[in-house]
């Protein structure tokens, strides 16, 4: 401590690895390719914590597993109880 500051190390890692700046690409990546599983497997495990969430497990194997979807339309369709 100097001067009454504390500093804060990120011990050498990038900036750009640190899990709010990954999930940040990840969100801007979704203003390019709002259909990307990739990225929305990575935007709703993030809102849902460190638990995966009945969505994200259901989304994982029909998003990922396939050819993107073409619409949203064919995401939720592909996403509906079997």
């Amino acid at each position: 401590m100097r001067w009454g500051v504390v500093a804060d190390s990120s011990a050498g890692a990038p900036l750009a690895a640190a899990p709010v700046a990954v999930l940040g690409q990840h969100l801007a990546a979704l203003v390019i390719d709002p259909l990307d599983p990739v990225r929305l497997l990575a935007r709703r495990q993030a809102s849902a914590g460190h638990r995966r969430s009945r969505a994200a497990r259901r989304l994982e194997p029909r998003a990922c597993a396939e050819p993107p979807a073409p619409s949203a339309q064919a995401l939720g369709e592909r996403l509906k109880d079997e």
